[in-house]
């Protein structure tokens, strides 16, 4: 797995990439902070990024969107040792709608067979599309641009095996009901 590192300590990020080598993971960058995360998520598009909330500048909460909308295909662990209110309660905001998400299952979850088929984020807007909201509505709950809202469905679309937004949610609602 590609990873990227973004936090304003360098003793961190030492310790961190040394962390992650030992179990074959490869640190592909190291940013100081949001605005060079921003600069190196677009320049080698890893898989994971982990970033610190409080750094220098342009903090990590304020970067997040932005390093979406530049590497649309990595994922995002935020980390942080900061433990007061402002800056958990956002970070804590977004992890619990996606858990509720996740544990709602039935007729609002999505099954194992199309969920394992997509990254997270097109499974949260899979359910967003689900939720019949547009483009535009999708990008302001996800804190994206739509041009990235419209790469995930591309995407997600294509691994599906569907030519459309319809094709998908009657897929998922099969999907459900096996």
């Amino acid at each position: 797995m590609r990873i990227l590192l973004a936090d304003d300590h360098p003793i961190t990020r030492e310790a961190l990439a040394a962390l992650l080598g030992q179990y074959d993971f490869t640190v592909v960058g190291e940013a100081s902070d949001g605005e060079e995360a921003i600069e190196l998520a677009r320049k080698l598009q890893p898989q994971l990024v982990l970033l610190d909330l409080s750094m220098p500048g342009l903090g990590g909460l304020e970067a997040l969107p932005q390093i979406r909308d530049a590497a649309p295909e990595c994922e995002v662990v935020v980390l942080t040792a900061s433990g007061t209110e402002e800056d958990l309660l956002p970070a804590i905001e977004v992890a619990r709608r996606l858990l509720e998400e996740v544990r709602e299952g039935g007729t609002r979850g999505v099954p194992d067979r199309i969920a394992h088929s997509l990254s997270a984020r097109e499974v949260e807007v899979l359910l967003l599309l689900d939720e019949h909201l547009g483009t535009d509505e999708i990008a302001a709950r996800l804190y994206i641009s739509e041009h990235t809202v419209r790469s995930h469905v591309k995407s997600l679309l294509r691994k599906l095996g569907v030519s459309s937004r319809r094709e998908a949610l009657e897929a998922l609602n099969q999907a459900r009901a096996a």
